[in-house]
């Protein structure tokens, strides 16, 4: 299992973040993710699945990852998204780059967990930071939840929309702004 865990800290971390976060990384790692919204299911099967994409790119045993009946961790989920916006969203970008880890920390910054490295690691506001988006007590833009989206039209409140188009919110504001 430890392995695994390391694959996905690689594929979500560059040296710096691998390095001095340790923490937020292993506790993202060791909470579940839950969903209120059905269509966030898909965010867990997602996690899941890096299990066999895992044991598939390292031609191992599935007994080396945690089975499929083991929940999904938010550290899989986010992990899984980054890399579906990456092969799906920016495919036509140059496939010589990989911004896998970009979006990846682009959530935690916007949770609000991007300066609570391993010198100063503070495991409530993880916590807290964690339900906040679990239990979607986040701002209408997305602040506190895994996509922020500035200048968002009122009548949207990304709390009450699955994580996909919240992404889809993200990544459109992207193109509009040519931040892509």
């Amino acid at each position: 299992m430890v392995k695994y865990y390391q694959w996905l800290v690689n594929t979500v971390c560059d040296k710096y973040h691998a390095k001095y976060y340790k923490n937020l990384l292993h506790d993202l790692y060791e909470r579940e993710f839950t969903w209120s919204i059905s269509r966030d299911e898909d965010r867990a099967i997602d996690g899941i699945t890096l299990r066999r994409d895992y044991a598939d790119e390292k031609n191992c045993d599935l007994k080396s990852v945690p089975s499929r009946e083991e929940p999904c961790s938010v550290l899989e989920m986010m992990a899984a998204l980054s890399i579906r916006i990456e092969n799906e969203y920016m495919q036509d970008s140059r496939s010589d780059i990989d911004n896998t880890s970009t979006w990846f920390w682009n959530m935690i910054i916007s949770l609000g967990l991007d300066k609570n490295d391993d010198l100063d690691y503070d495991s409530e506001l993880t916590d807290s930071c964690i339900e906040c988006m679990l239990d979607r007590r986040f701002r209408r833009d997305g602040k506190g939840g895994l996509f922020m989206v500035a200048g968002l039209d009122k009548n949207i409140d990304m709390a009450a929309i699955d994580i996909w188009q919240q992404m889809c919110w993200y990544t459109s504001c992207l193109d509009k702004y040519n931040l892509r």
